[in-house]
């Protein structure tokens, strides 16, 4: 009778009562009716959004063990828990059970609480925000479903389901479910409940970078008013990225020596990447904008509202002047100035540890990958010297049947 001491529940919100454990109902193979419990009154209620947990008493104390929601599994976690409290009723010791301190469980609102000051003391305001709109987006993901209130109650499913559902439901592309992924298995990883496996990544074509052609910076810049001019002129001439940007003060700029130089800004709760601490140079032309500008600021950052406070309508300013320049929306954001900077310094032959020193890039392979762009267009441009392909289409087959070049 041994068994009878671990019993199986589903957590389910029931109407008009709310949250509560409800014994499962069993079938006369004494097997659980998929998701299907016993309310008080002895009526049966299908419940497919439900957990199951086993109920059991240890040490005097009741336990609640979450053991997920696929049936096998439950059933397998079912009877392996019976069997092993059937052994220790008959005397048996479970090895190591003897010296084993309780089962450490995690509150999950502490974790989430306490793993976010640690990020916010590490990283940037942005990787802050990134990481806390991904665990508060996780919670939501649950929906009616009862959120766990321990790390140790996160089950695989649910992890997934929030990675491959929820997040395309709410218009996620492949790339951004992908960074949202190593988010949350970065929060678990931190408490040793990484419930993801090999595979789970989702996946995703890498696009090149993608730089401005020489007309849409033309075009572009003709549809700035003064003060875009000088915004994007930065952006265009030093790579900025957009934090960079948004939180540049105005002693953050060398005018004599033409030095931009970036490094934490703690009042804007803004900090780069210790190997992104660096001096963009930037030409006499800018110089001279920037030392106009910086006789009527009267506010510390370059570029900011009327308040003083940063600008964060920057894309969305990006898009409505590429538009008027004749551009399509998509085809405008603001990563693309920085690398339309990179692609112009290797047009004039700057090396690429040089361009790597000024990019920020953490390694070579990052800074390369910049080169796609330069390919491309280079690529291009030999190919339209070849004729072949329209002397073949119009049956014109050179004597020698080679491509013949302009």
């Amino acid at each position: 009778m041994a068994h009878r001491s671990v019993q199986l529940y589903l957590y389910a919100d029931l109407p008009k009562i709310g949250w509560r454990y409800c014994r499962a109902a069993v079938g006369a193979n004494d097997k659980p009716k998929p998701h299907v419990l016993i309310r008080t009154d002895g009526t049966e209620e299908h419940h497919p959004e439900a957990d199951y947990y086993l109920g059991y008493r240890s040490d005097g104390h009741k336990v609640w063990e979450n053991i997920g929601s696929s049936l096998p599994g439950v059933i397998r976690a079912l009877e392996k828990k019976r069997a092993g409290l059937a052994y220790i009723a008959a005397g048996g010791i479970i090895p190591g059970s003897e010296n084993r301190m309780p089962e450490r469980r995690t509150n999950l609102s502490t974790a989430i609480d306490e793993w976010l000051e640690i990020i916010k003391e590490k990283f940037s305001g942005d990787s802050y925000g990134a990481k806390k709109l991904v665990l508060d987006e996780f919670l939501q993901s649950y929906g009616s479903k009862a959120k766990p209130k321990y790390i140790e109650d996160i089950q695989r499913v649910d992890a997934l389901r929030f990675i491959n559902t929820y997040l395309k439901e709410q218009g996620n592309g492949d790339r951004t479910r992908w960074n949202k992924f190593l988010h949350l298995r970065q929060f678990l990883s931190e408490y040793d409940h990484n419930v993801f496996k090999k595979g789970d990544a989702p996946k995703y074509g890498r696009r090149d970078p993608e730089a401005y052609s020489d007309e849409q910076v033309a075009a572009f810049f003709s549809k700035c008013n003064k003060e875009q001019f000088a915004l994007f002129s930065i952006l265009y001439f030093c790579g900025l990225r957009l934090g960079e940007v948004q939180t540049l003060r105005w002693r953050d700029i060398n005018l004599k020596e033409r030095f931009i130089h970036i490094d934490e800004r703690p009042e804007y709760a803004w900090k780069p990447k210790k190997w992104h601490v660096r001096d963009i140079p930037f030409p006499p032309e800018l110089a001279a904008d920037l030392l106009k500008m910086k006789e009527h600021a009267k506010h510390e950052l370059v570029f900011h509202t009327r308040s003083g406070k940063p600008i964060y309508q920057m894309l969305e300013m990006c898009k409505r002047i590429a538009a008027r320049a004749g551009m399509l929306r998509e085809e405008a954001w603001l990563h693309k100035w920085r690398a339309t900077y990179c692609v112009e310094l290797l047009r004039q032959g700057v090396d690429l540890p040089s361009i790597q020193a000024a990019m920020g890039h953490k390694d070579l392979e990052t800074t390369a990958r910049y080169c796609a762009p330069l390919k491309k267009m280079a690529l291009r441009e030999r190919l339209d010297k070849v004729n072949s392909f329209n002397l073949k289409r119009n049956g014109l087959v050179p004597a020698n049947g080679t491509a013949t070049v302009g």
